[in-house]
């Protein structure tokens, strides 16, 4: 004869609230009659300390012949003893004459503490019912299997001080922090191990001095045979530079953002045929450094919707549950004089055959040289936001609209809320158009203010060389001092290009945003070149030139010009398009400025 546990639960999660229930049934099944000493050992395996002084360990059964639950009653609770704290023991009343179907012992504490993936908890008693050959009843004992539900293993951060560096001398230090039970890791470079280690690990950190060139870090964790990894990429570099080599070698990227989440960059691409081009598909690029983009397909009739979207402004947006999301060209042209428009072509890039819808007649003004951005909004999810441009009148404007989807649009006050009146309400800054526009983050990759500034009054209008941040529902001019408003380049040269360059190692907190050029009078000898500014955790800034190792001679156009921006992998990234006239707009290739040496990038992939 023996005895089964048959519907008992027999799991824990460590450092959560330990439950077991333990049925206990004689096979075959007949009644049992409890006698002498029930005890329970082992209980020091699944839980210790005060957990395991305050566990209640209560034993009831089902009588027999009971036809529903009033059958089943508490037979016995279990003292702690503290000469034996894993063990529970208890004498039970003689004059108990009860008979049972099953038992159960119901084990509870309040934070269930294994160290090992299995043990187990052995039940010893007596059941009058079960004797030797002389009639005397026999000590059963039951050995329990208790299984540790183990954490499921995942690399919780994988994170380098550096990420953009100048090699050879500066060093980086590789942290991270893994969540999992009994799991085993590496670090690697390539096929160099270069530390191993386990969960007992006080110290998860690793300091190396790349050398000059692109480094590719792995951390490998290990648990049950199950390996989940993760990767870092490092470049060290001699000097800053600006750089091309990451456009595509078959077709020609007209129009770029990065993605809503910075893990790729999307671009509409062109092709050449019979000395024209032509919209092709739509690329992406999660490499970074690298002209290796994989290709969405789009239907001729895709194509032929997006024709008069070109030049406009390119927005991501992903949901959860998206493989690609959808890429949104938000009105008229960036650049095209007069080529205004109110509509929006979405681009839904997980959509079969085709994936264009256009969406017309929207609330804001028909517009072109407007700038849009993602920024958080309202419940402080992404939303997209179009500011200024001019109206097919040659107006320029300065209202902000906001959109989650670039089919319901509501237009916003100065404080970023929602504007109840008929007519869009009135920004601060001065209406304008060809302006530059970024996003400033923080140090842990979040959208903490947005920059707008640059452009012109009108297309071929008078210089708008102020700089506006929208911080906290409040838009603030950018001063170079306590009285004097920030000039860019103190009014000489304009820029149309804003973009965020990362946090500057000098002074933990500081960030940086590039000034691009963008504009030439004609007849007038000017160079292209970069600005920076660098504002400090107490909000004051500095201006300076930022350095740069190549020629800058793209921004010397001699007609209006406008600068794509995008933060992307620590490096700034840009395209310049030119109104040419007669020749139509001019687009350059893609470019990328990894920054001056001195400064620590925000990596976000």
């Amino acid at each position: 004869m023996s005895y089964v546990t048959t519907g008992s639960s027999n799991t824990v999660t460590s450092g959560s609230p330990l439950h077991l229930n333990i049925r206990i049934l004689r096979d075959p099944k007949e009644a049992i009659f409890l006698m002498g000493t029930f005890t329970i050992i082992g209980l020091s395996e699944i839980a210790t300390g005060e957990s395991l002084r305050k566990m209640t360990c209560v034993l009831s059964g089902m009588l027999v012949d009971a036809d529903n639950d009033s059958g089943s009653g508490k037979i016995v609770a279990f003292p702690y003893d503290d000469s034996n704290p894993g063990q529970r023991s208890i004498t039970l009343n003689r004059e108990d004459k009860r008979q049972y179907t099953h038992l159960d012992l119901k084990i509870e504490a309040t934070t269930a503490t294994m160290a090992t993936l299995s043990t187990h908890l052995t039940l010893t008693f007596y059941d009058k019912n079960n004797t030797d050959n002389s009639g005397k009843p026999i000590l059963n004992t039951i050995a329990f299997e208790v299984h540790k539900i183990q954490t499921p293993l995942k690399i919780v951060s994988f994170t380098a001080s550096r990420l953009v560096l100048q090699g050879g001398d500066k060093p980086v230090t590789l942290q991270w922090k893994i969540k999992g039970d009994n799991y085993t890791y590496r670090l690697l470079k390539g096929l160099t191990v270069l530390k191993t280690g386990s969960k007992s690990d006080i110290e998860q950190e690793f300091s190396t001095i790349p050398t000059i060139g692109d480094h590719v870090f792995t951390l490998e964790v290990t648990q049950d045979g199950k390996v989940v990894t993760k990767d870092i990429k490092i470049r060290a570099l001699g000097k800053s530079e600006i750089s091309t080599v990451a456009n595509p070698i078959d077709s020609e990227i007209v129009n770029f953002c990065a993605s809503k989440d910075a893990t790729s960059l999307f671009g509409l691409m062109f092709v050449e045929n019979d000395n024209k081009t032509h919209i092709d598909h739509i690329g992406y690029n999660t490499e970074g450094f690298s002209s290796h983009w994989r290709r969405l397909e789009l239907t001729t009739t895709d194509k032929d919707q997006l024709k008069p979207f070109a030049t406009s402004p390119m927005i991501h947006l992903k949901n959860t549950g998206d493989v690609f999301g959808r890429v949104l060209f938000i009105g008229g042209s960036y650049i095209k004089p007069f080529a205004c428009a109110n509509t929006v072509a979405i681009v839904d890039l997980d959509k079969e055959g085709d994936k264009v819808t256009v969406i017309s007649n929207l609330k804001w003004d028909a517009r072109m040289g407007h700038s849009c951005t993602l920024f958080p909004h309202g419940d402080a999810v992404e939303k997209i936001w179009l500011m200024g441009g001019v109206d097919e009148y040659g107006n320029a404007l300065n209202d902000v609209w906001v959109s989650g989807d670039g089919v319901l649009w509501e237009n916003v006050n100065a404080t970023g809320t929602k504007n109840t009146k008929n007519v869009p309400a009135a920004m601060p800054w001065d209406a304008r158009c060809l302006a530059g526009i970024t996003t400033q983050l923080d140090d842990q990759g979040n959208k903490k203010a947005l920059w707008f500034g640059g452009g012109f009054t009108e297309i071929g209008g008078a210089e708008t060389k102020d700089i506006w941040v929208f911080e906290k529902g409040k838009w603030t001019q950018l001063h170079s001092s306590n009285i004097a408003p920030f000039s860019i380049n103190n009014g000489t040269y304009l820029s149309s290009g804003l973009g965020f360059i990362g946090i500057d190692a000098r002074d933990i907190g500081a960030t940086g945003v590039a000034i691009m050029g963008g504009y030439q009078y004609k007849n007038e000898s000017k160079n292209g070149y970069f600005n920076k500014i660098e504002i400090q955790p107490n909000g004051s800034f500095t201006a300076s030139n930022a350095v740069v190792s190549a020629q800058t001679d793209i921004f010397n156009t001699i007609d209006d010009a406008y600068v794509v921006t995008a933060f992307f992998k620590g490096s700034l990234w840009f395209m310049v398009y030119t109104n040419a006239g007669d020749r139509g707009i001019i687009y350059s290739p893609l470019h990328f400025w990894i920054p001056v040496v001195t400064t620590r990038t925000l990596i976000l992939s």
